[in-house]
């Protein structure tokens, strides 16, 4: 898969939901889910994982979904809208959304400008 990020060293809980995130982020659940699977309120892991990781339990997910769809673009061909399915975002529109927002241009471009079509 195309989505490597670098392991916590921190806190075990953050540590295991950071591993949670991995496992689950292309499966569309809420992150309460993951609060839930670790017998502590979301606004809990929450905060810690934001004071361990620099960022927020939705940015991580999304970040881990946007390296997924890069992978994705670079090496398939399937059509945005599978890939949004794939990446657990609720369709095609909102993941270009969020992936203009995160890379400056639109899945399509970025397939060509990486592909040369």
């Amino acid at each position: 898969s195309g989505a490597e990020v670098k392991q916590n060293k921190g806190h075990p809980l953050v540590v295991s939901a950071e591993q949670w995130l991995q496992a689950h982020y292309l499966e569309g659940i809420s992150l309460n889910a993951c609060a839930k699977a670790h017998g502590v309120s979301y606004e809990h892991l929450s905060r810690l994982f934001s004071e361990e990781m620099g960022l927020s339990m939705a940015a991580y997910q999304t970040r881990l979904r946007i390296d997924q769809v890069i992978w994705l673009l670079r090496n398939t061909s399937l059509s945005i809208d599978a890939i949004a399915a794939q990446c657990g975002f609720s369709c095609g529109n909102y993941m270009a959304k969020v992936f203009k927002k995160h890379q400056l241009r639109s899945p399509g471009e970025y397939r060509r400008m990486t592909r040369g079509y």
